[in-house]
């Protein structure tokens, strides 16, 4: 081996490739928290003026973010990361929707040097490091990367899911015993342990138990058999008081690490956790451990949480008083669901069932709220009341009203800074599916221009339709 290949963790979902030469960083969080206070990275993360200190005379750094998510695309990070190294380069997966670039030359500004990989492309960072990113996903396009470093394969699934052709065309491209390492992701992201009946009883069935998550990421480790599975991309808590109390439904590294030991037919899979601070030679496969981040994970997790929010207990308190003040936004409200109502075709919004309110959460008796009738293309701004609405989403004002100015009620989900009731959650499940293919731009005929890009990317991606087609006739089954 003429070189070193380091493999290093820095937070919930940053994956840093370093050789003497090279750098990639994968949607690097690597300051402060994600979606409104409500997500913090755990174990905590190195300061990130430390690791910028380290790297930043290494010759080539990159910067791949694997899709739009706040937890991956970290503006914060990502604006520190460029001012203090302006020589990064930015490479993201070329998705159907243009947002993921757009969002980028926003935060950055046009200057910034952004390469466009597509599905399935080699990309030769230098003579030692390929990457080939895959893409997921029907709506808010998700991608996997394979990495060939030396011929040592290491495959970062994040938060992806790939399906059965998907899964054997990413196989297809390094032979059996190759894989090195594979890292995923083996928690929820999304609000379904938000989600309650109709009348605010729990509907016990709408997320998965902790023991499957943990499955699903070790039955993805027996299809590709790398030599080590990392569990990544689940490295965070909750300490915003609203979901505080969903720590204790979280499938951290620490709860796989014990499912899997107490499960002799896993046997075969070499699983390791690398936490952040830490890092893996993948050269021997050898990890350096990072006693901070392994205590932080190991001790008494009540204590090791007060502690965490107590540190931070200013910032977040001031943050969740700001999202408390005030009311929702009419403005606002009505310019969002108006762009959605335009850029959603009209057989589409028919398939929505039933009225959504959006009510304020406040600790007063009154509260003001709003009423969506996606089917009909109408807002009721004052309504007498929402009783007939089938679906209702409590939310603090600051939090509505921000991710809607933003225009990104996608984050609203992943935040878990909502409670949802309703009558039918498939049909809630669709209203938001609505709301994000608008406001990324998933719809490929917005434009010409939008059509033939769409077209050139989902032709690439076969596969996954077939999976998708197969998956819908029931003939395989979603992994």
């Amino acid at each position: 081996m003429s070189y070193q290949i380091n493999l290093r963790i820095h937070g919930h979902s940053c994956l840093e490739l370093r050789t003497t030469t090279d750098i990639i960083l994968f949607d690097p969080w690597l300051k402060g928290s994600a979606y409104w206070r409500s997500w913090w990275n755990f174990p905590e993360q190195k300061n990130i003026e430390e690791l910028i200190s380290e790297i930043s005379n290494v010759e080539n750094i990159y910067v791949y973010i694997t899709h739009l998510h706040w937890d991956h695309f970290h503006g914060p990070s990502l604006r520190i990361l460029y001012r203090e190294i302006p020589k990064i380069k930015f490479l993201i997966p070329k998705v159907p929707e243009t947002r993921l670039k757009n969002d980028l030359l926003k935060i950055l500004g046009n200057k910034i040097n952004i390469i466009e990989i597509n599905h399935g492309q080699l990309y030769i960072v230098s003579p030692n490091i390929k990457i080939q990113p895959f893409l997921a996903g029907p709506i808010l396009t998700d991608s996997a990367v394979l990495i060939n470093c030396d011929n040592n394969y290491i495959l970062n699934l994040n938060d992806s899911k790939q399906q059965k052709l998907m899964i054997n065309q990413i196989k297809s491209n390094f032979r059996e015993g190759k894989l090195k390492v594979m890292l995923r992701s083996h928690a929820s992201a999304n609000s379904r342990v938000c989600q309650r009946n109709r009348d605010g009883g729990v509907k016990l069935k709408a997320d998965k138990k902790i023991e499957e998550y943990s499955k699903e990421f070790l039955l993805t480790a027996r299809i590709f058999k790398p030599e080590v599975a990392i569990p990544f991309a689940s490295n965070m808590c909750y300490l915003h008081k609203d979901t505080y109390k969903y720590n204790f439904y979280s499938n951290t590294s620490d709860k796989l690490l014990k499912f899997y030991r107490e499960n002799i037919e896993y046997s075969d899979i070499n699983l390791k956790l690398i936490l952040p601070g830490e890092k893996l030679n993948v050269n021997d496969l050898k990890i350096s451990e990072n006693k901070t981040s392994r205590n932080q994970l190991f001790s008494d997790r009540y204590q090791v949480l007060k502690s965490y929010r107590e540190k931070y207990k200013k910032k977040i308190e001031r943050s969740e008083f700001i999202q408390g003040k005030g009311s929702f936004s009419e403005i606002i409200f009505k310019k969002y669901f108006y762009n959605v109502f335009k850029y959603t075709p009209f057989i589409i919004s028919k398939l929505v069932h039933g009225k959504v309110a959006f009510i304020e959460k406040k600790d007063h008796i009154y509260n003001k709220f709003f009423i969506v009738d996606m089917r009909r293309k109408k807002i009721f701004l004052n309504a007498i009341s929402y009783d007939d609405c089938e679906t209702l989403i409590i939310v603090r004002p600051g939090v509505l009203n921000s991710c809607l100015m933003q225009n990104n009620l996608n984050s609203l989900g992943i935040s878990k800074l909502l409670e949802v009731r309703s009558s039918s959650i498939r049909q809630y499940n669709l209203f938001f599916a609505i709301c994000v293919a608008s406001e990324i731009g998933s719809y490929p005929f917005i434009s010409i221009k939008q059509s033939i890009r769409s077209f050139k990317i989902w032709i690439r991606r076969f596969r996954e339709i077939i999976d998708y087609i197969l998956i819908i006739l029931r003939f395989n089954k979603l992994i």
